[in-house]
């Protein structure tokens, strides 16, 4: 029982971390509203790290840089915001099935 408890609090303790991280080092998904979140509400830090080890676990990393290079492609001819350059880059790379149909 007490490597259980131990193997949880290592791992909510990494979590968390990663989030940290995360909302510092990823400027495609997170910017300052983030970081001022994840400092002052702790939870939040660790759903995104939470979500990011999800993510790392899930998606493939060419289909992770197809992702990157489509927001530095929208973001530099298009102008558009980080959040509006972020859900149709999502919609382009991460929908396969073809039920995507943002238009920027």
């Amino acid at each position: 029982m007490r490597a259980i408890s131990l193997f949880l609090m290592l791992s909510l303790i990494a979590f968390y971390i990663e989030g940290i991280y995360t909302v510092f080092a990823d400027d495609y998904r997170y910017d300052g509203k983030h970081a001022v979140g994840a400092i002052s509400f702790p939870p939040y830090a660790l759903y995104i790290g939470i979500e990011h080890a999800y993510r790392s676990a899930t998606i493939p990393p060419n289909t992770e840089q197809e992702f990157r290079a489509c927001m530095n492609v929208v973001r530099s001819r298009s102008g558009a915001t980080r959040g509006v350059a972020q859900n149709y880059c999502e919609c382009r790379v991460f929908d396969k099935a073809g039920k995507c149909d943002l238009k920027l």
